[in-house]
């Protein structure tokens, strides 16, 4: 069972569910990209006067903006999960259908839970996945969190990115997905390296 909110959700999950998009995860591919580059142009001037170099570098910021953007709305979305996790209202949800939607190039899935308010009243969410959640069907009601200022807007915990799990009350990162950390890892190892040569 939950604590009342707000609550304590753990560092290395909130970590986890900002990088898990495939928005975020572009932008920080971009990010690096640019990053290195930088640092690769800051290496190979290292000693040597003010030149064309420079004028090179002052070309990658616009392209580190765009890349900025994807990371910025693939975060903004996902800290939305963050915040309902901490102050969210616990529930518990049914599933009432699952449905695959299928087009020439993929497939993917639709589940619809079915949650009860504190209030009493009922409302529907969808998950929507690429691929089969087995999590999503293990249990009879799936534990979930709704906002208590809007409750149409709900998430279930097993699809969230690092498998929150439940310890005194508060919200663990249940481990996996390790690599989601690589790229962030990597720009900001670009920076430190451009930052020393600069």
């Amino acid at each position: 069972m939950l604590a009342q909110p707000p609550r304590s959700v753990s560092l290395s999950l909130r970590l986890r569910i900002l990088l898990s998009t495939v928005t975020t995860q572009g932008g920080w591919l971009g990010l690096t990209f640019v990053v290195w580059l930088a640092a690769g142009a800051s290496i190979s001037r290292h000693g040597k006067p003010p030149g064309r170099d420079d004028f090179h570098l002052a070309l990658l910021l616009p392209v580190a903006a765009v890349a900025m953007i994807p990371l910025i709305l693939g975060t903004r979305r996902s800290w939305r999960h963050v915040r309902l996790l901490s102050r969210g209202i616990e529930t518990h949800g049914k599933l009432v259908s699952k449905r695959e939607i299928a087009n020439a190039e993929t497939s993917f899935w639709h589940y619809t839970f079915e949650y009860r308010t504190a209030a009493g009243t009922t409302h529907r969410m969808v998950v929507i996945t690429d691929v089969p959640e087995k999590t999503l069907e293990d249990d009879a009601l799936e534990p979930m969190v709704y906002d208590p200022t809007n409750p149409d807007v709900a998430t279930t915990l097993d699809h969230l990115p690092g498998a929150p799990k439940i310890r005194d009350g508060q919200l663990m990162d249940g481990g996996g997905g390790a690599l989601l950390f690589v790229l962030p890892l990597a720009t900001i190892a670009g920076i430190v390296t451009f930052a020393v040569l600069a």
